[in-house]
């Protein structure tokens, strides 16, 4: 089961594919919008851990892109920021959670992506 983590900021894809893979999950990454669509459409993931804040094309618009298209608008995704106001939550539809940066723990993720509906079949029994 591959986790797509889209995110400008290298450091970010990196912590987050080694929870990911700690899971028991693979791992992909790309590093902004276009290069994340592209890799969706490729990979088909079973969840999406997507940034908001990126350059050229933020989160909204790929995920309202990939809402746009119907063999893509049932993947999960979970809106991943530094700075996101949770009252904006109500207002961003077809999300299936959110994890803040400042507060990233492996747990957290891991509740995310089970809230999500994706399970891991964990490789190392950490999950």
């Amino acid at each position: 089961m591959t986790i797509l983590i889209i995110d400008d900021d290298a450091s970010m894809r990196t912590v987050f594919s080694d929870v990911v893979e700690a899971l028991g999950f693979e791992a992909a990454s790309a590093p902004d919008g276009m290069q994340g669509l592209a890799a969706v459409r490729d990979l088909k993931p079973q969840a999406i851990l997507l940034d908001i804040n990126m350059p050229e094309m933020d989160g909204f618009e790929v995920l309202e892109r990939l809402r746009a298209e119907p063999e893509l608008a049932e993947i999960p995704v979970i809106i991943i920021s530094a700075s996101i106001d949770l009252g904006q939550l109500d207002e961003i539809p077809g999300i299936s959670g959110v994890l803040i940066k400042g507060r990233l723990d492996f747990n957290e993720v891991r509740i995310a992506l089970r809230n999500a509906g994706v399970d891991p079949h964990p490789r190392n029994g950490l999950a």
